[in-house]
């Protein structure tokens, strides 16, 4: 139903309203790919969760006022743009938030302890993006090459603070990644902050670039590897174990499927690619959950889920 609606408004001529909608969300769509995960502020690291919150919540709630207007006037010359599921799902996840904010016994509107930004009106920024994005974005090849330089932007100012230095001043008072000091407030790298944030970076960029290798045709597409080198080897030198073995899923499950098909061939069903995938993906995570009980750690997520295999299970895990 909502495939149809959309592709039926999509043979209609486009207003200005849906043009500026259009534009608005381009403008946006940029600055999140540039401004936001670049910006610092004046002193670093200081207080970096408040200012990136700051940044982001200011730059949607102008873009969805913009949008408002666009769909007041689209209402008001009785237009009627198509939805996707997507934007369609988006008003229910909001209302579940809403929900469960009005439910919970410690309710967090806006921040809650340590100051990460989680509560009811970053979830309802979430929706309103999905919303707006689904509903007006499009897709274009630069936020693609915008995504991988800025992306390459931080894995060198990242690169650069695990080799000791202290690029653009982001540690303050002269410290450095490896400081003491530094190291137990909370360590950081890049211009995204928390080194679990970069992390969680490097496990939606590194996928990203892979497949638009794999999956492009132009040659160009060839300088994504120069990001996903950067990206690889500063995960590497980080050690955060979690975003490790959130990428080393990430690529078992794709050498299953492609290998699937490559097994299968090219005419082959999807029932049979699923088939022979899972087969696959099988076998990879056997030989993985066989290699976690001999590999010597002591630490981190691979040892939790060593211990677990092992019958040890702790909340803390």
């Amino acid at each position: 139903m909502y495939t149809d609606r959309a592709a039926a408004a999509a043979l209609q001529p486009q207003s200005r309203a849906e043009a500026f909608a259009e534009l608005v969300t381009d403008w946006y769509i940029m600055l999140m790919l540039t401004l936001f995960p670049l910006f610092t502020g004046r002193d670093g690291y200081i207080a970096l969760n408040q200012k990136k919150f700051t940044v982001f919540a200011l730059i949607t709630a102008a873009w969805l006022l913009l949008l408002a207007a666009g769909e007041v006037l689209c209402i008001l010359r009785r237009r009627r743009r198509g939805f996707s599921l997507a934007a369609a799902m988006a008003p229910v996840f909001m209302l579940a938030c809403v929900a469960s904010f009005l439910c919970s016994e410690q309710p967090v509107l806006v921040t809650g302890a340590g100051e990460r930004y989680d509560g009811l009106v970053t979830y309802l920024l979430y929706g309103a993006m999905l919303w707006g994005i689904t509903r007006y974005g499009k897709v274009r090849a630069r936020y693609l090459w915008t995504a991988a330089a800025v992306y390459s932007v931080i894995c060198f100012i990242s690169a650069l603070q695990l080799l000791g230095g202290n690029p653009l001043s982001l540690y303050p008072g002269g410290l450095n990644y490896y400081d003491p000091y530094a190291r137990e407030i909370g360590l950081f790298l890049g211009t995204m902050g928390n080194i679990d944030i970069v992390s969680a970076l490097h496990c939606l960029m590194l996928p990203l670039f892979g497949a638009a290798v794999i999956l492009l045709r132009s040659r160009t597409r060839f300088w994504l590897l120069v990001p996903v080198a950067l990206g690889g080897v500063c995960m590497a030198a980080a050690g955060v174990s979690s975003g490790i073995l959130a990428i080393g899923c990430t690529a078992a499950v794709a050498a299953a499927v492609v290998a699937a098909r490559l097994w299968a061939g090219k005419d082959a069903g999807k029932g049979r690619v699923f088939l022979r995938a899972a087969v696959i993906l099988a076998v990879i995570l056997a030989a993985f959950l066989a290699a976690v009980f001999v590999l010597p750690v002591d630490s981190g997520a691979v040892y939790e889920l060593k211990q677990i295999l092992c019958g040890e299970v702790s909340d803390s895990f």
